[in-house]
């Protein structure tokens, strides 16, 4: 079953849409540390990846600020890595993925909806039938394809 152009518009622009904005995340998390720190949960986004962490309750761990905070990322050490990474000890946990892994899968997710939507105004383009690729050239418009018997496309 073929997705509907709709969902496959929607897929398009908005995979392209968070790829944009991924790409803008990452570009700008090498300039500037973000954080949001909250009760014992903290996100931050330090230097090309996304990192989750979470405090236990027995652990020492004092909030100085909670809130929002960004600073340049010169003053922060250098963690990014390539590959994800987690970690679990007695004060808490973290998980940290790498913004290039999402950036990715969006980007690919785009550019196959892309695709799909190129293919599909081309055979509409060619009068082919949608389901068999028929050439319906000399048929009319409410005909049926003489070789599978699908309805005829609607042209937009």
């Amino acid at each position: 079953m073929k997705p509907h152009p709709r969902i496959r518009k929607t897929i398009k622009w908005g995979g392209a849409v968070v790829t944009v904005l991924l790409v803008v995340v990452w570009i700008t998390s090498t300039r500037w540390y973000f954080a949001y720190q909250h009760d014992r949960r903290d996100f931050h986004i330090p230097r090309g990846e996304i990192m989750v962490v979470y405090w236990k309750p027995n652990a020492s761990h004092v909030f100085i600020n909670p809130g929002f905070h960004a600073i340049p990322a010169d003053a922060m050490p250098q963690l990014s890595a390539w590959m994800p990474r987690w970690g679990n000890s007695s004060v808490g946990w973290a998980f940290s993925l790498p913004l290039w892994i999402p950036t990715l899968m969006s980007a690919a997710v785009a550019f196959a909806a892309w695709c799909m939507d190129t293919l599909a105004r081309r055979r509409a383009r060619l009068n082919l039938c949608p389901k068999c690729r028929y050439d319906r050239t000399g048929l009319a418009m409410s005909a049926v394809c003489p070789e599978c018997g699908a309805v005829s496309p609607v042209k937009p």
